[in-house]
C-alpha cells in the first residue's frame, strides 16, 4: 500500500506541472538538443518548443539516448537530459542513456506513464528533483557500476527507485549486495526499496551511510556495516524484515540503532566514556550545579535517581531519562536536569574510533 500511495501522490502533483518550454536548437534522428557551449561542443536533450500544445511533437516509443551527435559536420558530446525534457510524453516506453551523460535534470521523465525501464550508466552524476515522478510502469532500473551508483546525488524524490522496486546490476537483478571498496560514502536514498536485496555488506572504507540509504528494502534481513559507521536518520526504516546488523564482532538488532541519531549504540565498548576532567571534576560538577528541591528539604526527603543517557560520539548528552526513581518526582526531574545541563563528555572509544555509548549515572540526593 505504501508504495501505491506514493505513486498516486506523485502523479497528482506532477500532472500540475506544466511542461517547461524551451526552443530546441536543433534535432537529430528524432531528438533535440540544446548546444550548452559551442566552445567544449557540448548539447543536453530537451523537447520541441510545442510538445505541451501538440501531442505529436512529443517523444514516443523506445528512446536510446546517443553519447555524440553530429550535425552540420559537427560532433557534440551529450552531457545531459535537460528540465522536463520528457515530461508527460506518455508514449515512451524505455530509455537507454548512453555513458557520457552527466546529469538527469529536474523533472526530466516525470509522467512518462508508460515507461517500463530505463538503463543509466556510470557516468551519471545528478538527478535532478523529481525526475521520475509520475513513472507509474517504471518496473526496472539498469545500471552496469555499483560504485557509481552509490555515489550519484539525487536530489528530493530524485532516485527512479521511488516509483520501481528492481534495481539491476549487469542484467541481474540484485539481491545480495557487496558495496566496493572504493565507496566512502553511499548516498541518500541509494537503494530505497530495493525489495529484491537480501542482504548487504557495507565495506570497511565507508564512514557515512545517508538518509534513506537502504530504507523500505523489505526483503532485507542482514546488513553487515563497519564497526563505529555513522548511519543518517532513517537510513534502515521500513526494512521490516531485517534481523540482524552485524557490527565489527558485535550482532546487533534494528533497536540496537538509534532512531533520532542513526548511530549505532554500544553498551560495553573499550574505553568508556568520561566527563571531562575525571569522576572528580562530575562530582563537584553534580555538588557546585545540582539544586536540593524546597519541598523535599522541608519535607526531610532523601532517595537515589538512576538516571538513563547516551553520549554520542560527538559527546553531546542525549536522550536523557529516570532509569529507577528515587520515588519522588521532584528528586527525579531534578535528577535529569542536572544531567541535561552537563557539557559535553569525552566520547567512548571503540577501536580507536567515537562511539554512542550508553550510560547510566546514580545521583545522590542527602541531606547534611
Amino acid at each position: 500500500m505504501r508504495r501505491i500511495t506514493l505513486k498516486k501522490t506523485f502523479s497528482l502533483l506532477f500532472l500540475l506541472n506544466s511542461i517547461l518550454l524551451s526552443a530546441q536548437d536543433f534535432k537529430v534522428d528524432g531528438i533535440y538538443y540544446n548546444i550548452i557551449s559551442a566552445e567544449d561542443k557540448t548539447v543536453e536533450v530537451t523537447h520541441h518548443k510545442d510538445a505541451l500544445s501538440k501531442p505529436d511533437k512529443r517523444y514516443r516509443g523506445a528512446v536510446t539516448i546517443p553519447s555524440t551527435v553530429t550535425r552540420k559536420k559537427k560532433s557534440y558530446n551529450v552531457v545531459g537530459i535537460g528540465d522536463s525534457a520528457f515530461e508527460g510524453c506518455s508514449e515512451v516506453t524505455s530509455v537507454v542513456v548512453s555513458e557520457g551523460v552527466i546529469n538527469i535534470d529536474n523533472n526530466a521523465f516525470s509522467n512518462c506513464s508508460a515507461l517500463t525501464d530505463i538503463r543509466i550508466p556510470a557516468s551519471v552524476k545528478e538527478i535532478g528533483e523529481t525526475a521520475f515522478g509520475g513513472c507509474l510502469s517504471l518496473d526496472a532500473v539498469y545500471i552496469d557500476n555499483l560504485s557509481a551508483w552509490c555515489n550519484i546525488d539525487f536530489a528530493l524524490l530524485g532516485s527512479p527507485l521511488l516509483q520501481t522496486v528492481n534495481l539491476y546490476l549487469k542484467d541481474k537483478i540484485l539481491t545480495e549486495v557487496v558495496i566496493p571498496d572504493d565507496i566512502t560514502e553511499i548516498a541518500d536514498f541509494a537503494f530505497y526499496g530495493c525489495s529484491s536485496i537480501t542482504s548487504i555488506v557495507v565495506p570497511e572504507g565507508v564512514t557515512s551511510i545517508g538518509t534513506g540509504a537502504f530504507s523500505h528494502c523489505t526483503g532485507l534481513v542482514s546488513i553487515v556495516i563497519p564497526e563505529g559507521v555513522q548511519l543518517s536518520s532513517g537510513a534502515i526504516k521500513g526494512c521490516d524484515n531485517l534481523k540482524t546488523i552485524q557490527c565489527g564482532d558485535k550482532i546487533l538488532t534494528p533497536e540496537d540503532i538509534d532512531a533520532k541519531s542513526g548511530e549505532v549504540v554500544y553498551q560495553v565498548v573499550e574505553q568508556q566514556p568520561e566527563f571531562p576532567g575525571g569522576m572528580q571534576a562530575l562530582m563537584k560538577y553534580l555538588r557546585d550545579n545540582m539544586n536540593y528541591p524546597g519541598v523535599c528539604k522541608k519535607n526531610k526527603i532523601q532517595g537515589k535517581t538512576f538516571v538513563h543517557f547516551i553520549v554520542g560520539s560527538d559527546g553531546v548528552i542525549r536522550d536523557v531519562e529516570v532509569q529507577r526513581s528515587s520515588g519522588d518526582v521532584y528528586l527525579d526531574k531534578e535528577a535529569v536536569r542536572v544531567v541535561k545541563s552537563m557539557p559535553k563528555w569525552n566520547p567512548g572509544r571503540q577501536d580507536g574510533k567515537a562511539v554512542a555509548v550508553e550510560f547510566t549515572l546514580p545521583i545522590v540526593f542527602r541531606l547534611k
